[in-house]
């Protein structure tokens, strides 16, 4: 019965992540690149008709009219937290 453990040297070669094809960095940049001209397809669909833009606008200002007063609500509280006062 023969050892699963190579013993030539050449055989015990082990191959680096950075050079692997599916997971080392070059995979990974090639995921990068295929999502970032996805998006950006997307976004000029959508931001090319009037409609699009629109609905973009409304979305964008939902977004910040919400999640900006709420951060700078919970920074204040942590602030007054910090300070050490009561109420």
């Amino acid at each position: 019965m023969e050892s699963p453990v190579p013993t030539a040297h050449a055989a015990r070669h082990v191959v680096d992540d950075s050079t692997s094809w599916n997971g080392g960095t070059r995979g990974r940049t090639i995921a990068n690149v295929m999502l970032v001209s996805a998006g950006l397809a997307a976004a000029y669909v959508v931001l090319s008709n009037p409609r699009g833009r629109r609905i973009v606008s409304r979305v964008v200002r939902t977004w910040l009219g919400a999640s900006v007063p709420m951060y700078l609500l919970a920074e204040a509280g942590r602030a007054w937290v910090e300070t050490g006062r009561r109420p």
